[in-house]
Parts: structure tokens; sequence; C-alpha cells
């Protein structure tokens, strides 16, 4: 029987000016927000529709953003509040959590990939299974999804965050520790109002959750 794992969405709360600051300076800030505050429900959606052994969850990094996100959300996901501090620190947080609550591991997702499907969701739970780590590499040299069966205590120290060496570096780390890892299909994130643009080239005619996307 497979082992059930929790599938993390790394998140924030859709708030004018504290999300998507790159893309707001091409598109403006109210634009920005309405986009990943659709990235996050569609990214949610695909989550609800995966059967186990997929736990989905959303862990928000906003300070006592956990009551905001279930009046948001709803009930129907499990809701984490991330640890104030680096990013580095709040992945780790997670797969510490999933170590005391007893999951034989995690996977971490970012929010803004709208191309993330349920197809690639379930390739990284069935990798999983099989192999120490899985990942999901983005076109900017970071990674939308990184799933690790056990995660050493510093195992995200010293990454250089926000840089096109993140994916290169946790490569890296997991070879230096013997690891099997499987990468999945390059996505793109959406960064910037080019992301943006590119996107719709690719994706004429989006779900309907994604439609604003379009607009």
């Amino acid at each position: 029987m497979a082992t059930i794992l929790p599938l993390v969405a790394m998140a924030r709360l859709p708030i004018e000016g504290q999300v998507k600051t790159r893309l707001a300076q091409g598109i403006g800030e109210a634009r920005a927000c309405a986009i990943y505050r659709a990235c996050v429900e569609h990214l949610v959606g695909q989550l609800l529709t995966l059967p186990p052994p997929a736990h989905p969850v959303l862990a928000i990094a906003d300070a006592e953003g956990v009551p905001q996100a279930r009046r948001w959300l709803g009930s129907s996901i499990d809701l984490w509040q991330q640890p104030q501090g680096p990013l580095g620190d709040r992945l780790q947080a997670v797969f510490d959590r999933s170590a005391r609550e007893g999951w034989a591991g995690a996977i971490v997702l970012a929010t803004d990939t709208p191309d993330l499907d349920t197809a690639i969701l379930s390739q990284a739970l069935s990798a999983l299974q099989s192999h120490d780590a899985v990942i999901g590499p983005a076109h900017d040299g970071g990674y939308y999804l990184l799933g690790l069966r056990r995660c050493p205590p510093a195992f995200f120290s010293r990454v250089p965050w926000s840089s096109d060496q993140v994916l290169s570096t946790t490569l890296e780390r997991l070879s230096s520790l013997g690891w099997s890892c499987m990468q999945l299909a390059p996505l793109a994130d959406l960064d910037t109002a080019e992301d943006l643009k590119a996107w719709r080239s690719r994706c004429p005619d989006p779900p309907e959750d994604l439609r604003i996307l379009q607009g």
C-alpha cells in the first residue's frame, strides 16, 4: 500500500502589495494579487481532487494567517502556520512537522505555477514511493516542487534563494547524500509580466478558474 504523504503548498494570504511584487511592477498590485489568488485557489482545487496517498495542506506564511485562510478557503484543506523567518527555515519546519506527526516524508509546492496539475502531482507522489527525493525544476533555475522522504536538519541552509542556483544547489546536495532523485518536467513560475505574457501565449484557453490570467 502506498504511504500517505502531505502535499504542502507554501502560500501567503492574497493581500495587495504583499504578494507577487515583481509581477505587480508590470501589471499593478490589484491585478497581481487577483492572479495570485486565482493560482492558489486553482492549486487547492487540484490538490483536493487527488485520492490517497495524498494529504493536501496549505501552509500560510502570514503571522496568525490560518483563521483568515480558513475563511477564504473553507474547511476542505488542512491548514498549517509557517513560522516567521527565511524561506529555508520555513521549508525545514514543514519537513520537521511532517516527521513529528509520523508522515513518511512530505512534498512542498509553489503556489505560482499554474501549469502544475493533478497529473504532475500524482507523478510526484508515485516517485516518492520509490525514490528518496523528487523535484520539479522551474525554468528560472529554482523548483516548483520538492519531495523528500526524510530531511536532515541543515538541508536548506546556505541555499542561494531567489537566484538561478537554487535547483543546482539542491541537486548537488541530494547527490552528496547519495539519495536517488526523480526529476519531473520543468514548468514556469509567474514572477514577472513577461512570464504572464508567455503563459498566455501557451494557454489561450485555460480552465475556468484561471481565466483571469488571460484577462
